[in-house]
């Protein structure tokens, strides 16, 4: 309901003050938000980084599978499981599958990166 009503003000302000009006609005709501994404993670995309990764590092593209979808319709949970070839590397949990994959990256990541810092190499 929030954000029928957010959407609402926005379309008001367009439809008085333009298109400028409108982008001057949000740009004050959603700025400070941009700005911190990237120190809090928000616009890393983790499976992206793991497919560089693991490209240059092992030539291998990480595959993912779908392990258990639970929950109403309205709110479903998803298990996802990262493997190299046929090896299970990692599990990320979500409210998308999207999401869940993103999350077996980032813990992928780390497990390579954990590697690297054992090996002395970075």
């Amino acid at each position: 309901m929030l954000a029928d009503a957010f959407e609402a003000v926005t379309g008001a302000i367009f439809l008085d003050g333009g298109y400028e009006a409108a982008s001057s609005f949000l740009n004050g709501q959603f700025a400070p938000l941009i700005k911190a994404a990237p120190d809090k993670g928000l616009l890393i995309d983790h499976k992206s980084r793991l497919q560089e990764l693991t490209q240059k590092r092992l030539h291998i593209v990480p595959t993912y599978k779908l392990i258990k979808a639970s929950g109403p319709d309205h709110s479903r949970s998803f298990t996802v499981a990262l493997f190299f070839d046929e090896q299970e590397i990692s599990r990320g949990s979500g409210n998308t599958k999207k999401e869940a994959e993103q999350q077996a990256a980032r813990a992928a990541i780390k497990n390579l990166e954990g590697m690297d810092s054992q090996h002395g190499s970075r």
